[in-house]
């Protein structure tokens, strides 16, 4: 009977004191070998020696014997772990007792490969994971002639099907690992314990295998160690992009893919779609009776075969940078909160707590399908996806700012840094990703019942339930649910102006009759469950639905990351705020923050608008929280260039959005510093005439010696150059940074400050004083940037002591 085998082999210390040691290796091969044993490989071998060193002739020997003994069918596993260089088209191990002196250097080194071995070995598939190329051997200091990027191992035909190569980085990259001094940073938890040191790559490995109980292929498996790692990056805070793992694998029928791990299958009834079907505490609003049970079974059905069709669409999308696979998860969170806070004696109908429960799932699941059906508009060139294609270039036309950023990111990707370019490269895919999940919502022809009945298939067929079933849970129903969430979801509007018949209650059309004259008998309430499942979906977040600013800040220097993103909005809750509700978030960037914030706001706008009162069908909500706010959303303690909470920079003005954006705002470095200089002159002066206004009216009014403006010109830690103008003129405080500096089209001299302290000066004594006419800038402010700003200033003469008039770098 076929098995699945592993040989775990690591090199550590080594004899060669230019090598660093990797003292966590043997950690790293116990840990994986105990996960291995525990999901049901038959042997998992960690290679050890006699001596005690792991050489080339004990590695070369103890995977030819490993290949060789294998049974016919069996699925072997060769983890090989340490050091290890690329030379000449070849990739190798560094084994412990290899040496810098040897000429080339690959000489005393292990060849990766294995063909021939492979080829003769009775065993159906073999999988190398290659650990290697780690940072602490840098190979240029190793004087290595001819060493050349990494590319794909070559394959040769005779081992299709049989052979695949799991490299923990791509290309130029280096495989990370955690020293013992590396900590966590603030709000991440990854299931690592303080003074951990372990590889990034071996340890996502064990975390995947030990974390997910079904038989993983090898693009799937792929895929979630590629998550894990990037998880452990983002958490300890490591320099520059994640490693990139790589598969390579000879391509067949399957598409290279193939069973690697065994395990259970990915049936439907594990799903937390399905297991939650009938527990869900939306029936406990529910009267007991047969409406009820008949209901909760059918639910628990649809629930499944959305699962299957959910998961089928998402691995298609393959890494869509804005797909939150938690959404459904998160939405039944929040509708059981929603529906706990529902007075004592409020009831839900069966057919209501049927639509509650099934319109996240429904909702995921169909723009899910939707969009891994029309993948191919994303794709190059113009003979992707015909009029669709063609439709959503002209769609994104529409969004200048992301248009000109793209563009930049194309010029970019011709860099000869290869860092830069795949920057570039993944920058330019998650805008793109985001401009297709918002042209996708506005196809009017997606918003048809036909869609979701054949999503949902047929739920009365073969007479198993009763007839009123189909119409309770109609395609027709829930495609009125789910245009009503997206094209207005934040609040609760009549779908009909229609005048009502004479006699007629205003609200009586609202309430529709289920199962009339049976003893199922029961109505549902469209606009409650309408006002139920946007509040539902408003609170779960959804990181597409999130304001443009986020992908405004894609591409650009201290980038948002869409990856943390989904992690702030999986962490957020919703905290207690008097009788209302905060959103509760800690932000990796600023833009994420206003984000968040407004996105708060929207849904208080909403929770207001269904605790208006002026609609009796939803007086049943009326002890949802009344109001909602973003008070709680602040930066975490690492965030860099943090700009204040009480400071709410709106970037819909192209000026001060490329100001604060890092993009140029003049083309011409001499005219920035010039602009930096004016504005402090401008400051100077101001608070010059404004000291000599309050000394004469006799007002308290602080010291101050004269103006002054001094620049620094210096190089940041991050090696990028700036240039710093600080004066100590009138500066600005929160009103003048939120009301003026963030609007970016006024004037300083139109701010509320400024003109107040210009009215009284009609009435200063002895008026012959020079008056100095404060210049209006193009941004409003005393901070102005090439390509780098940081502003942080307060109100002299109201009690601050200026600060600085900017920075470009």
């Amino acid at each position: 009977m076929p098995q699945h085998k592993a040989l775990l082999i690591g090199a550590s210390d080594y004899d060669d004191p230019s090598i660093g040691p990797l003292p966590f290796v043997r950690d790293d091969l116990q840990r994986l070998h105990d996960v291995l044993i525990g999901r049901g490989f038959a042997q998992a071998y960690i290679l050890e020696s006699r001596r005690g060193i792991i050489t080339q002739n004990i590695v070369r020997g103890a995977v030819g014997r490993f290949l060789r003994d294998a049974g016919r069918g069996d699925t072997l596993l060769i983890l090989l772990s340490g050091h290890g260089v690329h030379f000449e088209g070849k990739d190798y191990l560094v084994p412990e007792d290899a040496t810098s002196d040897a000429r080339p250097f690959t000489d005393s080194c292990i060849e990766i490969g294995w063909h021939k071995e492979v080829e003769q070995s009775p065993a159906e598939r073999v999988v190398f994971l290659i650990d290697a190329c780690r940072e602490g051997m840098v190979l240029d200091s190793k004087s290595i002639p001819g060493t050349r990027r990494w590319k794909p191992p070559e394959i040769i035909g005779a081992l299709r099907r049989k052979v695949a190569y799991v490299h923990a980085c791509a290309k130029p990259q280096v495989a990370l690992f955690v020293r013992e001094t590396d900590t966590l940073r603030a709000g991440f938890d990854v299931g690592t314990q303080p003074g951990e040191s372990f590889s990034v790559f071996s340890r996502a490995v064990s975390d995947v295998i030990a974390g997910d109980p079904h038989a993983l292929r090898l693009r799937e498996f792929a895929q979630h160690v590629q998550q894990q790692v990037n998880d452990f990056h983002k958490a300890y805070g490591k320099p520059n992009s994640p490693q990139q793992i790589m598969v390579t694998c000879e391509a067949d029928a399957d598409g290279g893919d193939f069973a690697l791990l065994p395990g259970i299958g990915r049936r439907t009834e594990t799903h937390p779609w399905v297991r939650g079907a009938d527990k869900h505490s939306v029936w406990l609003r529910t009267r007991e009776g047969p409406a009820k049970e008949t209901l909760q079974q059918i639910c628990g059905m649809l629930a499944g075969r959305l699962a299957e069709a959910y998961e089928t669409a998402a691995r298609a999308l393959g890494e869509d940078p804005w797909h939150d696979a938690e959404l459904g998860r998160r939405a039944h969170e929040r509708l059981a909160f929603l529906t706990g806070r529902l007075a004592d004696k409020v009831r839900l109908s069966p057919t209501e707590a049927a639509l509650a429960f099934l319109f996240p799932l429904v909702a995921q699941t169909f723009w899910t399908q939707e969009a891994a059906q029309r993948i191919g508009v994303l794709a190059p060139g113009t003979a992707g996806a015909g009029p669709d294609q063609a439709r959503f270039h002209k769609f994104a036309q529409g969004f200048p700012r992301l248009k000109r950023r793209l563009l930049s990111l194309e010029q970019k990707k011709a860099a000869d840094d290869p860092a830069e370019q795949a920057k570039a490269v993944k920058s330019a895919e998650y805008i793109q990703w985001w401009l297709f999940h918002r042209w996708l919502i506005q196809q009017p022809e997606l918003y048809t019942a036909e869609r979701l009945k054949a999503l949902l298939g047929d739920v009365t067929s073969g007479g198993e339930h009763p007839q009123w079933v189909g119409d309770a849970l109609s395609g027709e129903r829930l495609m009125r649910l789910l245009k009503a969430h997206r094209t207005a979801p934040f609040t609760i509007r009549r779908t009909t102006t229609a005048p009502v018949p004479h006699g007629q209650d205003a609200y009586e059309e609202d309430c529709e009759p289920i199962a009339a004259a049976t003893g199922d008998d029961h109505e549902v309430r469209t606009p409650l469950v309408t006002a139920l499942v946007k509040a539902t979906h408003a609170m779960t977040v959804d990181p597409v639905d999130l304001p443009e600013i986020v992908v405004e800040h894609i591409g650009v220097h201290d980038s948002v990351d869409p990856e943390a993103l989904r992690a702030t909005v999986r962490r957020s809750d919703w905290r207690v705020s008097g009788l209302g509700r905060s959103l509760n978030a800690v932000c990796t960037h600023p833009a994420v923050q206003v984000a968040l914030r407004e996105h708060a706001t929207r849904v208080d706008l909403l929770l207001r608008d269904i605790n208006r009162g002026d609609n009796p069908v939803l007086a049943p909500l009326g002890t949802l929280p009344p109001y909602a706010d973003g008070s709680r959303v602040r930066l975490d303690g690492n965030t860099p260039d943090q700009l204040s909470d009480g400071i709410r920079f709106q970037l819909a003005e192209d000026r001060v959005q490329e100001l604060l954006m890092g993009e140029e705002l003049y083309g011409d470095s001499e005219l920035a510093v010039r602009e930096l200089y004016q504005n402090a002159l401008d400051a100077v002066r101001y608070r010059d005439r404004r000291t000599e206004y309050l000394r004469r009216t006799g007002q308290p009014v602080k010291p101050w010696e004269g103006g002054r403006i001094e620049f620094t010109q210096g190089v940041r830690s991050d090696n990028r150059a700036y240039l710093q103008c600080v004066d100590n003129g009138i500066g600005m405080g929160i009103t003048e940074l939120s009301t003026v500096f963030s609007q970016g089209a006024r004037a300083s001299s139109t701010s509320p400050s400024t003109s107040r302290s210009r009215r009284p000066g009609r009435n200063c004594p002895n008026r012959n004083w020079n008056s100095i006419p404060i210049r209006g800038s193009a941004s409003g402010c005393s901070a102005i940037s090439c390509s780098r700003t940081k502003s942080s200033s307060r109100p002299a003469v109201w009690g601050g002591t200026g600060g600085p008039a900017g920075c470009c770098g």
